[in-house]
């Protein structure tokens, strides 16, 4: 944020509009509504995070759980997660800026309140909450669903790759020690 007020300072001195500057900092809503603008928030990055937990980080596990194969991209995984961002910026850009991670929104707000900005305005503090706190429910309620899924729809992946690969003698048997593992994992919790 430093860089770039030294940067633009000639065009931060002639510019009259307030919130034309601070959007340059921080996300500004174009209309306040607090609960619309946080719900925006809420929903970007939970639609960012879960894509990014199941492009960067997906496996099934076979037999025994040593053995697991990865489903990641890999680092191709950076062109899909780009794109979703993209999307965002479509998508729910126009209610709030799209901040969808903190760090994206807090220091250049507090950058925007300490540098001298020739008539900067209010840095909008009363509104900082939406941008922080959006993206941490967000985030943390696709990170919920993430494990949710990976723990529930485990057999599921691990029959359908076994469905491909196995006899069908094998096959029973997988479903036999998965109904008992997950028998033996539900008697094991209660």
């Amino acid at each position: 944020a430093l860089m770039v007020w030294m940067f633009y300072k000639d065009h931060f001195d002639i510019t009259e509009n307030k919130v034309s500057k601070l959007g340059v900092f921080c996300t500004v809503p174009e209309i306040r509504n607090p609960f619309r603008n946080f719900l925006s928030e809420v929903i970007g990055t939970f639609v960012l995070m879960l894509v990014v937990f199941y492009i960067t980080k997906g496996e099934a596990q076979m037999l025994n759980e040593k053995v697991t194969i990865p489903i990641g991209l890999g680092s191709v995984g950076a062109i899909p997660v780009a794109f979703t961002v993209w999307v965002i910026g479509l998508s729910l850009g126009g209610t709030t800026g799209y901040a969808i991670n903190p760090a994206r929104d807090l220091a250049p707000r507090f950058m925007h309140s300490v540098l001298p900005i020739k008539d900067k305005g209010d840095s909008q503090w009363s509104y900082s909450w939406v941008p922080l706190i959006g993206p941490l429910l967000g985030s943390t309620l696709a990170a919920m669903l993430y494990l949710i899924l990976l723990t529930y729809c485990k057999k599921v992946i691990i029959l359908q790759i076994s469905k491909k690969f196995m006899p069908k003698g094998m096959l029973r048997r997988l479903k036999l020690y998965l109904s008992e593992k997950s028998t033996m994992h539900l008697n094991a919790n209660l």
